[in-house]
C-alpha cells in the first residue's frame, strides 16, 4: 500500500502533465477524472449526487450551450471551469 504522500505525489504529477483535472471541490474533498484525450480538459458541468455521493458527467443533451456550433467560439475560449449541479441522482429517485 502506497502512503498518503506518494498518492499524493501521484495525483500532483498526473495533474501537472494534464492527464486528469479537478471535476469536482465538494466539502474540503477534491474528486479528479482522467483526461481522456489529448488537451481535454473536461469542460462541462458535473452532477453531486447528495445521497450517494456519486459524481457524474451532466449529458451533452443537457449540454445545449456548450454543444451548440453556434457557440464553438465560447468553448475555446474557456481555461477552465468547475461548474456543479448537486440534487438526487436517477438512481437515488427510483423509490
Amino acid at each position: 500500500y502506497r502512503t498518503i504522500t506518494e498518492r499524493l505525489f501521484c495525483v500532483i504529477k498526473l495533474s501537472e502533465h494534464q492527464l486528469i483535472t479537478v471535476v469536482s471541490r465538494a466539502e474540503g474533498m477534491s474528486r479528479y477524472a482522467l483526461n481522456t484525450e489529448h488537451g481535454d480538459q473536461h469542460k462541462h458541468p458535473h452532477f453531486i449526487c447528495d445521497d450517494c455521493g456519486q459524481v457524474s458527467c451532466v449529458p451533452a443533451e443537457l449540454n445545449i450551450l456548450l454543444s451548440d456550433p453556434a457557440q464553438a467560439g465560447w468553448m475555446k475560449s474557456i481555461a477552465g471551469a468547475v461548474v456543479q449541479l448537486r440534487g438526487e441522482c436517477p438512481e437515488c429517485l427510483v423509490p
